[in-house]
Order: C-alpha cells, then sequence, then structure tokens
C-alpha cells in the first residue's frame, strides 16, 4: 500500500499535470506536441488508478504495463520534437537522423546482449531502464543539435525536454549505476524520485501556462509557424 507521503506527493504530481493539460488547453497548444499531450493524459490516468484503487493497482504486473506506456510514449516525444525542431533545417535534421539512428541501434544492440531476468515480468522490469536509457540520450541530442547548430526552439519543447533529460538521467540512469555500485543510496533516491517528478510537473505547467507575449518574438514566430 502506499504511505501517507507517497500519496501526498502522488496526488502533488497529478495536481501539476493536471495543470499542465489544462494550460495547454487554454493557450491553445494541444497540437503543440501530440505525443506530449498524450503522455499527460496516460500518466496521469495511470496514476489515478494507482491512487483510487491500490489494491487492484498498486502491483509489479501493473507497474510494468504502464510503464511501457509511459516509454513508448517518451520516445514518441523524443522524435516528435526533433522532427519539428530541425524541420526547417535540413543541414541540422541530417545530424539528428544519424543521432536517432546511433542511438536506436545501440539501444537495440543492449536489449539483445544483455542477458534478462526470466518471466515476463522480470525481463520487462529489466529492459524498462535500458529502453528509457535510449530515450534520454536521443532527448539530449536533439538539445545539444539545437545549442551546435543555434537552431531555435519553441519554449515549451525546450521546457519539455529540459524536465525530461536531467530527471531521467538522475533517476533512472543513475539509479542502474547506484545498483552496480551497491553504495546503498537507492532508497534516499527513491524517496527523492517523487519530489523531483513534481518539480517537473510544475516546470511544464509554467510552460503550458506562459503566455505567448512573454516568450518574446522568435517563441511567437515558431508557434505561429507550427515549429
Amino acid at each position: 500500500m502506499l504511505t501517507p507521503a507517497q500519496g501526498a506527493l502522488a496526488l502533488a504530481s497529478e495536481a501539476g499535470l493536471l495543470a499542465a493539460c489544462a494550460g495547454l488547453f487554454r493557450r491553445r497548444r494541444l497540437d503543440s506536441c501530440w505525443t506530449f499531450t498524450a503522455y499527460l493524459c496516460v500518466v496521469f490516468a495511470g496514476e489515478a488508478l494507482v491512487l483510487c484503487w491500490p489494491a487492484r493497482f498498486y502491483n509489479l504486473q501493473f507497474w510494468v504495463l504502464k510503464e511501457a506506456a509511459y516509454d513508448t510514449l517518451k520516445l514518441g516525444i523524443a522524435l516528435e520534437l526533433s522532427a519539428r525542431t530541425f524541420q526547417a533545417f535540413p543541414g541540422a535534421a541530417a545530424f539528428a537522423r544519424a543521432a536517432a539512428v546511433a542511438v536506436a541501434v545501440v539501444t537495440a544492440t543492449v536489449l539483445v546482449v544483455l542477458p534478462a531476468s526470466p518471466g515476463i515480468v522480470g525481463q520487462a522490469a529489466q529492459l524498462h531502464p535500458r529502453v528509457l536509457s535510449g530515450t534520454i540520450w536521443l532527448m539530449a541530442s536533439v538539445l545539444a543539435l539545437a545549442v551546435w547548430f543555434r537552431v531555435p526552439m519553441e519554449p515549451l519543447h525546450k521546457a519539455i525536454l529540459l524536465g525530461f533529460v536531467p530527471y531521467l538521467f538522475i533517476f533512472s540512469t543513475g539509479l542502474s549505476l547506484l545498483d552496480l555500485t551497491d553504495w546503498g543510496f537507492r532508497p534516499w533516491f527513491n524517496r527523492l524520485n517523487p519530489v523531483a517528478y513534481f518539480a517537473v510537473t510544475v516546470l511544464w505547467a509554467h510552460a503550458a501556462w506562459r503566455r505567448r507575449e512573454a516568450e518574446g518574438p522568435v517563441g511567437q514566430a515558431l508557434a505561429v509557424a507550427g515549429a
């Protein structure tokens, strides 16, 4: 069962996700990144099931199912933002495609080469961080290439990536490294994880509610162009 602290933090994150969805709707930005809009809705629904019916949904089987859905949408976000960011810059787009192919090849190699535990649940639990690591590097490559080629990004898109990349890197890749070193820090990271995710939802909500006028001429121009 969820502890009172876990329940409170989960409710706070749900409020952040709902605020972000409301901001996208109010500012007419639902189509700014369709996969991000879908991600917010799916995560809100998935966590709501756990909060409202913990006896039925607070278990490993449902966790594997919802994390698979979340991972698929995160990968979709990375690919959609890459396409939207570099669509008007052929040179940068070529590098972005090359980076995506490289990440896909490395991720697929890791999935095939490294062994996984027997059983569907055990395999899914171990494959999850490997797929997520590929998504993290794909998102990071979009940010890095945008900076390198000085490609302007819509502020909302930048906020999405700036929320995902450090959070996922620290609390997914970082935790995997801690497990290998066995330094005993994992319980502390597990306690900080929901706090950090709530902070990410606040960042997204702020970006979703931000007025076009406050984003400057570049942000407004990108929004009008459908970037």
